[in-house]
């Protein structure tokens, strides 16, 4: 609670705009990534691995060792596919298709805008934030070629995004220590 006669910030104009405004990139980018999932079946050989390992998970039960066609383990680390089992389970669906083989990873995405924009508040509050967030929209990589990636560089991509938007003089509080000379 602000003091008698100060102004609070976070009921500033300024900060309800940023505020709304962030708000409106996250909700640009749940509509670019959520457009049209289920348009195309699983195609791409990546996907359809990915796909085999949630398959396993979500309609046979096996979500500890899900083996690809019965044999090769997998060679990831499972977060994904225990994600969209989760998701899926939560949504009551028995069978993977390509929507919500897609979904966890348009989710991702989402997550990956919100994240962005709230590490981007901490610096440069919420007037700068939401356009970093719309920055990471515009990126055709992070939106489109989402499914391709599963959610692989769903944090490399909206770091590079927040520090193209850092003030110098605050980079400097940020940078390595340097080695001491050896004696």
């Amino acid at each position: 609670m602000a003091a008698p006669g100060e102004t609070n910030s976070s009921a500033s104009p300024s900060h309800k705009r940023g505020l709304i405004l962030a708000v409106a990139s996250v909700a640009v980018a749940a509509a670019l990534v959520l457009n049209r999932l289920e348009a195309a079946g699983v195609c791409g050989a990546n996907e359809a691995v990915e796909g085999i390992f949630v398959q396993q998970m979500v309609e046979h039960g096996k979500v500890l060792f899900p083996l690809e066609n019965g044999h090769s383990p997998m060679y990831k680390p499972p977060l994904f596919h225990w994600t969209a089992t989760a998701v899926d389970h939560l949504l009551g669906v028995k069978k993977v298709t390509a929507f919500n083989l897609r979904l966890t990873a348009a989710l991702y995405a989402v997550a990956g805008v919100i994240l962005t924009i709230s590490f981007s508040r901490n610096f440069i509050g919420y007037d700068g934030a939401w356009l970093a967030g719309l920055i990471v929209c515009g990126s055709y990589q992070y939106i489109e070629q989402r499914e391709e990636h599963m959610a692989g560089s769903a944090t490399c991509l909206p770091s590079r995004s927040v520090s193209g938007f850092w003030p110098r003089d605050r980079l400097a509080q940020f940078s390595p220590p340097q080695p001491a000379a050896f004696s």
